[in-house]
C-alpha cells in the first residue's frame, strides 16, 4: 500500500514532466566525463515494488525513452537496478535501509564491478 508522502512523491512523478534541465544536466556531466576519458556507467537505482506499481504507463515509457536515449546518443552503459532489492528494504519506497544498500552493493559487485575491474586492472600499471 502505498501511504502518505509515498502517494504524494508518486503522483507528482505521475503528472510532471521531465525536467530539460534534469536532461540536460545528466548530458553535461556524461559529455565531460567523455571528454576527460572518464568511463561512465549510468545506474538506475532500487525502487520498491509499491512505489513502481503506481507510476503510469506514460510515466513508466518517459523514464525507459529517458534512459535508451542516453545509451543509445553517448553510448554509456546502462544498468537497471530498480528491482534489485526486496521491498523492506524500503523506509520510504526509494531509498534504502543500510542493509537493503548491502544487499544491492552484493549484487552490483556480483554482476557488474568484478568484471569491470577485472577487465580494467592493467590500466592502472599502464598510467604509473
Amino acid at each position: 500500500m502505498v501511504v502518505g508522502s509515498i502517494r504524494h512523491r508518486i503522483h507528482n512523478l505521475n503528472h510532471s514532466p521531465m525536467e530539460e534541465g534534469f536532461k540536460r544536466a545528466y548530458r553535461e556531466i556524461i559529455d565531460l566525463c567523455q571528454q576527460h576519458q572518464v568511463e561512465v556507467v549510468m545506474v538506475r537505482m532500487p525502487e520498491a515494488t509499491y512505489a513502481l506499481d503506481h507510476y503510469t504507463p506514460d510515466l513508466k515509457r518517459r523514464v525507459d525513452e529517458f534512459y535508451a536515449g542516453l545509451v543509445r546518443d553517448t553510448g554509456i552503459r546502462y544498468i537497471d537496478a530498480k528491482d534489485w532489492v526486496d521491498d523492506r528494504e524500503f523506509p520510504d519506497g526509494f531509498h534504502l535501509h543500510p542493509r537493503g544498500a548491502v544487499v544491492f552493493m552484493w549484487r552490483l559487485e556480483r554482476e557488474f564491478l568484478r568484471e569491470y575491474f577485472e577487465r580494467h586492472a592493467g590500466d592502472r600499471a599502464l598510467a604509473r
